[in-house]
């Protein structure tokens, strides 16, 4: 699956860089942890990797909701990790 969504409009392409195009990735924020996006998830495969380090944290597939604690706490550490670094 291609992540390309077309490209960016000229009249809004001062507020991004090239190569100017949409993405169809999924960015997820989650209220109370972080404030910004924590996450990303391809809606094609359903692969769930960390804005930090670009680690994946689910392979894709359907998950429980027990799971999906299990993936915020995977990219909340993630995080964490980033914070001690810098």
């Amino acid at each position: 699956m291609s992540w390309d969504n077309g490209d960016i409009p000229d009249k809004y392409r001062e507020h991004y860089s090239a190569p100017y195009k949409w993405s169809k990735l999924l960015a997820v924020e989650v209220q109370d942890i972080y404030d910004g996006v924590l996450m990303y998830k391809c809606p094609g495969c359903s692969a769930i990797w960390s804005r930090f380090g670009n680690r994946l944290i689910w392979e894709g597939g359907k998950y429980s909701n027990e799971q999906w604690g299990t993936i915020v706490n995977k990219a909340i550490q993630s995080y964490l990790r980033s914070k001690t670094k810098g």
